[in-house]
């Protein structure tokens, strides 16, 4: 699914803000106090905005980033896949923040008044003197988080094809995520561990419920996440109706074999990966991603030469079944996995080709 990007901004700073619709005192252009605050105080930082309301798909109450370019630029960051996209401007004279942000609203200009209380590392904003931003410049708990969803098309041996929805959702301090769909449907996510990373996604079973439905694969998902210090966030994926075909079946794999064998599909920039399970699902392998061109006849050799993201190659036992499975990645445009950081949560799509193996 496609995350709304036009530029990527580097480390992440650590900075929030919550949002909170209240009454406010004193007058909306802030009283009479002081207020020792400046452009050099608000640009070049990141400033997150967590409206959280309830898990609801319809409540708008997602988390916002948003970015102050000192040339006037509004950038806004959509969460899910790290990606930035110029969205309007901002402008602060004296006590007044303007704020123009063409995905928010109907993209009008709000006039936020600087209250007691703002410096250089906090912020405390009203407006219409019923609404009120507070400000603090550290919540490292959501410095890590990331989230993705996007459709997979699978093929067996048999060429039976299913199409399914999935997501990946990641970060240290997650206590439990739930994915939420436009329909109203509400899913627990289950937490698994890939290497050395948490990861929470859909569980086959889910998997299945969904495919019984038209899942809405053309609309946005949404995730809800509680965090371990009880903090709770909305994050939302943007879909763009990206589509991918399915791997070929026309292998004939013989039991036993470490050379895995496919064809490449005929369209660019796809990009392969290998991962060896067990019966359970656990992954003790995965190979690191390979570019081919269309309809290229691709083959790698599973051993603890192969350049691989994990390896846990000595749990496997011979003469015991295991699954090999091979995945084509359509990542985000401009995503290139061999040298970006943020291609796990940059998916637009996956086609996976599975098939049983005795290990020797």
């Amino acid at each position: 699914m496609k995350k709304i990007g036009l530029k990527r901004l580097g480390i992440f700073a650590v900075s929030a803000f919550s949002i909170a619709l209240a009454s406010c005192g004193g007058s909306s252009g802030g009283g009479e106090s002081e207020i020792d605050f400046d452009k050099d105080d608000l640009a070049d930082k990141y400033w997150f905005a967590n409206d959280f309301v309830s898990d609801n798909y319809s409540q708008d109450d997602d988390l916002i980033v948003y970015w102050f370019e000192r040339n006037g630029d509004l950038i806004k960051q959509e969460y899910g896949g790290r990606e930035e996209k110029q969205v309007g401007f901002w402008d602060l004279d004296e006590k007044k923040l303007v704020i123009s942000d063409a995905t928010f609203g109907n993209g009008e200009s709000i006039d936020w008044f600087l209250q007691k209380g703002t410096n250089s590392q906090n912020l405390v904003l009203s407006a219409d003197n019923r609404r009120k931003l507070n400000c603090t410049t550290n919540i490292p708990v959501i410095n890590d988080v990331t989230a993705d969803a996007f459709i997979v098309n699978s093929v067996n041996t048999n060429g039976d094809i299913t199409r399914y929805l999935q997501c990946r959702i990641t970060g240290k301090s997650i206590a439990s995520a739930k994915l939420l769909l436009s329909s109203g449907q509400k899913i627990d996510l289950a937490k698994t561990v890939e290497g050395t990373v948490s990861v929470f996604s859909l569980t086959e079973s889910s998997i299945n419920d969904l495919k019984t439905e038209s899942f809405p694969e053309n609309d946005d998902v949404k995730f809800y996440l509680k965090l371990d210090n009880g903090l709770e966030v909305k994050l939302t994926d943007v879909n763009d109706d990206k589509t991918i075909s399915s791997l070929k079946n026309e292998q004939n794999y013989n039991q036993g074999t470490h050379v895995v064998k496919w064809t490449a599909l005929d369209e660019s920039d796809i990009y392969y990966n290998i991962e060896i399970l067990d019966l359970n699902g656990k992954i003790l392998f995965r190979s690191r991603s390979l570019s081919a061109q269309a309809n290229d006849e691709m083959e790698i050799q599973i051993d603890k030469n192969v350049d691989s993201e994990f390896e846990s190659l000595d749990d496997l036992e011979a003469d015991k079944q295991y699954k090999v499975r091979i995945n084509g990645v359509k990542y985000e445009d401009e995503i290139n996995p061999s040298t970006s950081k943020h291609e796990d949560y940059n998916i637009q799509a996956k086609t996976i080709y599975s098939y049983s193996i005795i290990w020797s």
